[in-house]
């Protein structure tokens, strides 16, 4: 669907995202979903998450992001920055999560009321809320001046080059499946699938390509049943491959962390 309005721009593009696997693979992508506008209560409400997208729940949150109603006013985007800050804070995989981006969608227009607030919004966001990475997609009719605004004093890191890198403002104008690629385009940047070793669980989904004890910690939350290790995390935990997540494998990674084994009966890499 082509040529939509903004808001609908927006909420198609990212609902389409979320249902796509190939776009946000299971377990792989936490997401928080938060709206800026100067009629919602301290000018900025979550909508949505922090929520790890699974095959299991990625229809009920593509639902519940296409209903999010459409407020209006002026553009807070610094509320929405810090909001999101908290917000990641505040989610129990943030430690472990292999990076942290802040992705603002917005046309900026004539309605943002303090450009200072925000740039400071985004310079507390890097320097001390622990975010890797802020981009931006330009929606609707955005003028220039604000793509450059974007540009030079808002996304993170530069220099930023075309088609899509880390930094770049992805202008869709009203087109959904431009707004579903660049978001689909922006995760790839960060989620970039490699062969997983036996042992490495953190996090949850992807494997951050060492055995350490964040590792051993979510064995050890399985077996006691605080968390349920699924797909390629079980295959991973399962570290001598026999089909069951126990004290054996937790043993094992002991003895890995400290040295005593420098091998896991399982093999290098998950089957």
């Amino acid at each position: 669907m082509e040529d939509l309005g903004e808001w609908e721009t927006q909420i198609y593009g990212l609902r389409n995202a979320i249902l796509n696997p190939d776009c946000m693979p299971n377990c792989c992508v936490e997401l928080t979903v938060i709206q800026f506008a100067g009629d919602l209560p301290n000018d900025a409400r979550l909508e949505v998450g922090p929520i790890v997208i699974t095959d299991d729940n990625r229809s009920a949150i593509a639902t519940k992001v296409f209903n999010i109603p459409k407020s209006s006013g002026t553009t807070p985007m610094e509320f929405a920055i810090d909001l999101a800050v908290v917000e990641l804070n505040n989610s129990e995989w943030f430690t472990y999560a292999s990076k942290q981006i802040i992705n603002i969608s917005s046309d900026v227009g004539l309605y943002v009321v303090n450009f200072g607030a925000i740039e400071e919004a985004r310079d507390k966001a890097v320097i001390f809320g622990g975010i890797d990475e802020i981009t931006a997609q330009g929606i609707g009719n955005i003028e220039l001046i604000y793509i450059t605004w974007l540009q030079e004093e808002i996304v993170w890191p530069h220099p930023a080059k075309p088609p899509f890198t880390p930094g770049w403002v992805y202008i869709v104008g009203t087109n959904d499946a431009m707004f579903t690629v660049a978001i689909c385009e922006n995760v790839d940047c960060i989620y970039a699938p490699t062969q997983r070793l036996e042992g490495d669980v953190h996090p949850l989904g992807t494997g951050n390509g060492l055995i350490d004890s964040a590792d051993y910690q979510l064995v050890v939350q399985h077996i006691v049943g605080t968390i349920t290790l699924t797909g390629d995390d079980f295959y991973a935990a399962d570290v001598n491959d026999s089909g069951t997540i126990d004290a054996a494998d937790l043993q094992l990674m002991a003895q890995y962390l400290i040295g005593t084994i420098t091998a896991f009966p399982g093999g290098e890499y998950i089957p």
